[in-house]
């Protein structure tokens, strides 16, 4: 009751050392099931010895595992845990998604957004150049783009976008903070100057996302006339060499 009143989740493992069960083993469990956190059987194995790497070591950090299903927050909407090891995020979209990692191109890697390095709220709001947000105990990364329904996604103003994993994501090249970062993004990116502010933002008329060239007024989403490709595109909408089809 102690750590339940602290917030506090309980795991617990009976070590046994041969296939079968002992009486020791089951005796063990009773004693030890009761004072896990509730759901007792979603917070406890009765496991071998060799067992211990791939079932709890191993699975920790797996959002699908048994434990790191309770520890490791998949998406920032996932009530359960905490939001997942930043390295664990392969994907751009998805890295920069969770409100405590940020993707950096520059490395080809997702690293922890340095808003989580902030433990009170004085220095998280300070924190602007990072987006911090302060939540109430926690700070961490604003993230624009955190709806979990396609129309509500795509009608937004911040011209997020609904991605082939169905995850609301922010448009390309926008999350890139730096110069490096940004020439580095795949989604083809250049780092230019706006007013007195130099930005991330996607090459004129040469997204792949049908919202964000379309905000542009000198773009438009079509068929290209020329080549063998019948995949709507972005383009110039002065480009003498494309058409409608």
């Amino acid at each position: 009751k102690v750590l339940d009143a602290e917030d506090v989740t309980t795991f617990g493992i009976v070590i046994r050392k041969q296939q079968s069960h002992t009486k020791a083993d089951l005796d063990a469990e009773k004693t030890l099931k009761p004072i896990t956190s509730d759901p007792h059987d979603d917070h406890f194995q009765n496991l071998m010895l060799d067992e211990i790497q791939d079932n709890v070591l191993g699975d920790l950090c797996d959002p699908n595992g048994k434990f790191g299903n309770l520890i490791v927050k998949a998406s920032p909407t996932q009530q359960a845990g905490v939001h997942a090891p930043c390295p664990h995020y392969t994907d751009a979209h998805k890295c920069n998604a969770d409100p405590g990692c940020e993707w950096h191109s520059a490395s080809d890697a997702c690293n922890d957004s340095p808003c989580i390095a902030h433990c009170d709220e004085t220095s998280c709001v300070k924190d602007t150049a990072n987006l911090c947000r302060w939540n109430g105990t926690d700070c961490w990364k604003e993230t624009k783009c955190a709806y979990t329904d396609k129309t509500d996604c795509v009608s937004s103003p911040d011209l997020c976008v609904w991605d082939s994993n169905g995850v609301c994501v922010e448009p390309p090249c926008t999350p890139n903070k730096n110069q490096a970062d940004c020439e580095a993004d795949k989604d083809g990116c250049a780092w230019v100057t706006q007013g007195t502010a130099t930005v991330c933002v996607v090459e004129p008329c040469s997204s792949a996302y049908q919202a964000v060239c379309v905000s542009d007024p000198a773009c438009k989403w079509d068929y290209p006339l020329c080549g063998n490709t019948t995949q709507l595109q972005c383009m110039d909408k002065g480009c003498a060499q494309f058409g409608t089809k």
